[in-house]
């Protein structure tokens, strides 16, 4: 068996699967994002620790990257949704709890930002410091989007009670803390 028989079989499971894959993209909710919040949060806390050795900081790097891969994967897929599925972002305008997790978006980038600040000092990250720097923009325009655009979305189109209220309600203002 070579290459081109493995290559073959791969590529006919994946046409195969390709319904799958729509599903997944139908299907995917921002809530999702909550993974990389907390990847990347242990990735800072792991940079930050007060002893380093040389096994932690490859422990860290390695969920720093993962994390980073994972938002890349989401975003990508979120943005798929959106342009091959716009009418569910309809459908999350009226469902009075899946909209809340659109504020885990710019959370997530933003331990993406001070993972990449944990890990490389100012004066080790060089031109990279921009991209970094820019990045960071992005989760704050992001951050207010979510806080303030979301929140009148929310009170304006949809029926609360105080039953209905939960901790996913903070999703909306913790990006900007």
């Amino acid at each position: 068996m070579g290459v081109g028989d493995i290559w073959r079989i791969i590529c006919d499971s994946f046409l195969r699967d390709l319904e799958t894959w729509r599903h997944i993209v139908e299907w995917f909710m921002p809530s999702w994002f909550t993974v990389c919040m907390g990847s990347g949060i242990l990735a800072t806390c792991i940079a930050r620790l007060p002893y380093e050795t040389p096994a932690l900081r490859v422990f860290g790097l390695c969920i720093f990257f993962f994390n980073t891969a994972l938002l890349c994967a989401f975003l990508g897929l979120q943005l798929a949704q959106l342009l091959v599925y716009p009418r569910i972002l309809a459908f999350m305008r009226q469902h009075p709890r899946r909209m809340l997790h659109y504020g885990a978006i710019p959370m997530s980038l933003a331990t993406v930002v001070s993972g990449a600040c944990a890990f490389w000092p100012s004066g080790q990250l060089g031109e990279f410091v921009l991209v970094v720097w820019a990045l960071w923009w992005v989760s704050v325009v992001l951050a207010a989007a979510a806080s303030l655009l979301l929140l009148c979305l929310i009170v304006s189109r949809q029926t609360h009670s105080i039953e209905g209220v939960t901790g996913a309600w903070l999703l909306l203002v913790a990006p900007l803390a």
